[in-house]
């Protein structure tokens, strides 16, 4: 495949993720709007965000495995319409329970798209030196979607209205999956099984044996631990920021559009980080939740809204690393076995799983006891990771 091919489709897979986060900020974004409203609490906002972990983890288990067979280009124009189809319906402002299945919908969908990204990323620089610099690069789409969620959610907010804040998100999601159908091309890898080899049966054998083995089994426990505090500094930002402080919805971009920003950065020089820790993916990680631990003490006594978002930035910079370490690195390095995409999901429904138990929790601990009960619980799941994450790279070490 020639350079500039490359490189299309290349940028192509990165807003194509990229875009998936603009369909889900929306939701944090709109937050005090619909509470404000009436149209949600503050316990059916935190019943949504576990729902969408709770449907987008056991779909990345089921989707991280059919990646491993399906062609990625079906898998992922399939995921970016259905996201379109379920912020439509979010757009109606339907009842509570119309809310929440349209949400799972849309946790569904977006759950079919990194393992097949990695996959298409991983066969295009197969021999390339600079495969794990894309592979890393790739994730920072993440933090990508973020900001752009942010900014583009919140003007639409300020200038039009709630409907619009979800149908415009899923109308770029549904241009970017009709274009990556029509330009990405099939592709074909000796280690894979065919698609009609591959039912249900076929699934939860593979997962059976990725699940026999011990290093994915113990290093999903942290991958869950740092679920629990990634994305609910996303979801919670935006009403923390005005409850807390009473900053004006109008005004909040300024705030919390630094803690994807940061989390961006970090994203870019997690290629130099992880070469400096010997290209171990769990020592970056231990580092990170050290950082953790300091930045959720810090925010508990924190009383300025600057040093907050400074700490909220810092927290969610080294929860992308993780995540880097988690969902790119670590699954890679199981493609001589045809099933890097599987365990991605496994790693990813980890994450996703934790982030349900932390939305879940959340909602009801901030209504109760404020925010500084969350943040001091992510200092209790860094230090308990820590722990694991020192056993799992001694182990590595050791080999």
């Amino acid at each position: 495949m020639q350079k500039n091919r490359k490189n299309l489709i290349y940028i192509l897979c990165y807003f194509a993720y990229a875009s998936i986060y603009i369909a889900r900020l929306n939701l944090s974004v709109a937050t005090p709007l619909l509470r404000d409203s009436h149209i949600m609490s503050t316990e059916q906002i935190g019943y949504l965000g576990t729902a969408f972990s709770v449907v987008y983890a056991f779909g990345r288990l089921l989707n991280g495995v059919r990646a491993d067979f399906v062609q990625p280009r079906v898998m992922i124009s399939i995921g970016l319409v259905l996201c379109f189809f379920a912020n439509l319906g979010m757009g109606i402002l339907p009842p509570f329970s119309g809310m929440l299945l349209f949400w799972c919908v849309n946790a569904f969908a977006q759950s079919m798209l990194w393992s097949s990204v990695l996959r298409f990323i991983n066969y295009i620089y197969l021999n390339d030196k600079a495969k794990l610099t894309r592979l890393s690069a790739m994730v920072s789409s993440v933090a990508a979607g973020n900001v752009l969620g942010i900014l583009i959610c919140t003007w639409i907010i300020e200038k039009m209205d709630l409907v619009m804040a979800f149908l415009i998100p899923g109308c770029i999601t549904l241009v970017l999956g009709a274009t990556v159908f029509l330009i990405f091309p099939r592709i074909t890898e000796e280690n894979r099984l065919p698609e009609k080899q591959t039912g249900i049966r076929e699934i939860f054998s593979q997962l059976r044996n990725l699940l026999s083995d011990k290093e994915i089994r113990t290093a999903a426990f942290p991958s869950l631990l740092h679920g629990i505090i990634k994305d609910n500094v996303t979801l919670w930002m935006v009403v923390y920021f005005v409850d807390t402080f009473g900053i004006d919805i109008s005004k909040i971009a300024g705030y919390v559009l630094f803690i994807p920003i940061v989390g961006f950065a970090a994203r870019m020089i997690y290629p130099c980080l992880l070469k400096k820790c010997r290209n171990d993916e769990h020592r970056v990680s231990i580092f990170s939740f050290f950082g953790c631990t300091a930045c959720s003490l810090c925010i508990v006594f924190s009383e300025s809204p600057v040093l907050s978002v400074v700490c909220l930035s810092v927290i969610y910079s080294f929860m992308s690393l993780i995540n880097s370490s988690m969902l790119s690195i670590f699954p890679i390095r199981f493609d001589a076995r045809g099933c890097s995409a599987s365990v991605s999901g496994i790693m990813d429904f980890s994450t996703y799983f934790g982030n349900g138990i932390g939305a879940l929790l959340y909602g009801v601990m901030i209504a109760h006891w404020g925010f500084s009960s969350m943040y001091l619980s992510w200092i209790a799941v860094s230090l308990t990771a820590i722990w694991i994450l020192i056993k799992l790279s001694d182990h590595k070490t050791s080999e």
